[in-house]
């Protein structure tokens, strides 16, 4: 119940009487009614149990609402900071890697669809050489057992395709 805005618990007893006029009509009247305590107590027991609950959150649901926001906002930023830490740890790996394997991130990055051709393609107009499309494979293996590299199936016109993805920094925001 809410009083002057403050939520309060009150009590409910409720009587049985009967009025008997013998000692034998007491026990008779115990039996009777009995069955109509029970049920009254049956269904007034749940909302007894709930109360202190319903109580607790209608006083303070203001601070538990602040607390759960500041919670999720701490998350968020918990996330947004250790992604891009982790973004920037694969950017310092992919400029510790070697000059053909650096050609090769560049070309997935380069290319607008990297599927295994695509990026090929990309590749051999970035190094002047012919791409071996095994060893190309095996290097984007070796790139996504590192992190540096992720692989994903994207549909095209309703056919499922294999694309590569870097995931570090785009080569524009590093030069």
């Amino acid at each position: 119940m809410s009083v002057n805005g403050t939520a309060e618990q009150k009590y409910v007893e409720i009587s049985l009487i009967t009025f008997p006029t013998t000692t034998k009509d007491i026990l008779a009247s115990e039996d009777e009614l009995l069955p109509f305590a029970q049920a009254i107590a049956d269904y007034w027991q749940p909302l007894k149990t709930w109360t202190p609950i319903a109580l607790t959150l209608s006083q303070n649901g203001l601070s538990f609402t602040m607390v759960t926001a500041a919670l999720l906002f701490a998350t968020v930023i918990i996330n947004i900071y250790e992604k891009r830490r982790g973004r920037n740890a694969k950017t310092r790996a992919y400029q510790k890697l070697s000059k053909t394997d650096q050609q090769l991130m560049d070309a997935i990055q380069k290319t607008e669809k990297p599927t295994l051709t695509s990026i090929g393609s990309t590749y051999e107009s970035i190094t002047h050489g012919k791409a071996n499309p095994e060893t190309l494979y095996q290097e984007l293996e070796r790139a996504e057992r590192a992190g540096l590299i992720s692989r994903e199936i994207i549909s095209q016109q309703d056919e499922p395709m294999q694309v590569w993805k870097t995931r570090f920094d785009s080569l524009q925001r590093r030069q």
